[in-house]
């Protein structure tokens, strides 16, 4: 992500140090402790210690580049003997993804998230899994939304630029290309 931000703002990504801190809890902690200057970090760990005043939130990597940070992964082997459970499975996806949007990513005609009903309904779901028992979770929930493209879309345009720029730092090697690692019979594409 930081290279994409560079190659976007114009900076060198050799002017900046970087450090392994091995776990998402410790690049907060980090940042907190004054151990480095910056991170870059998941919303629902840093909205509530940037509330807490422990940092600062100076940007969104979403503002600065397009980004595909998740996606749906199997094998050669289950997509070869299983196609059509990976279809059902993909469907069921779907529909999944169409409940998220529709609990968390409407917004009302300032930009705002609509909280209503179908959030409050969804959000015990979520808490049954995540942040499990902290009294905090509807917070960190709510203020950790991602963002899905409808019907679950791989962004292909993004993932190309991704390998690409990962290639040129040296940290893929051979010569695949970004459509021999998707299969876009699943899903849809954007």
């Amino acid at each position: 992500m930081l290279g994409r931000i560079a190659e976007v703002e114009k900076f060198d990504p050799k002017t900046m140090s970087l450090r392994p801190v091995q776990q998402l809890p410790n690049m907060l902690a980090a940042v907190e402790t004054g151990q480095v200057d910056a991170t870059i970090a998941i919303a629902s760990q840093a909205k509530p210690a940037a509330d807490a005043g422990k940092i600062h939130i100076i940007g969104w990597v979403g503002d600065s580049v397009p980004y595909q940070i998740t996606a749906v992964f199997t094998t050669p082997t289950m997509i070869a003997q299983h196609a059509d459970a990976l279809h059902r499975f993909c469907r069921a996806y779907q529909k999944g993804v169409a409940d998220y949007r529709e609990a968390f990513l409407r917004l009302d005609p300032q930009g705002r998230p609509i909280i209503d009903s179908k959030t409050n309904a969804a959000l015990p779901l979520i808490n049954k899994y995540v942040f499990a028992g902290d009294p905090h979770a509807r917070e960190k929930i709510l203020s950790g939304v991602g963002y899905y493209d409808a019907g679950g879309a791989l962004d292909v345009a993004d993932i190309t630029r991704q390998l690409r720029w990962f290639k040129a730092q040296g940290l893929v090697q051979g010569d695949k290309d970004a459509a021999a690692l998707m299969d876009t019979d699943f899903l849809p594409t954007r």
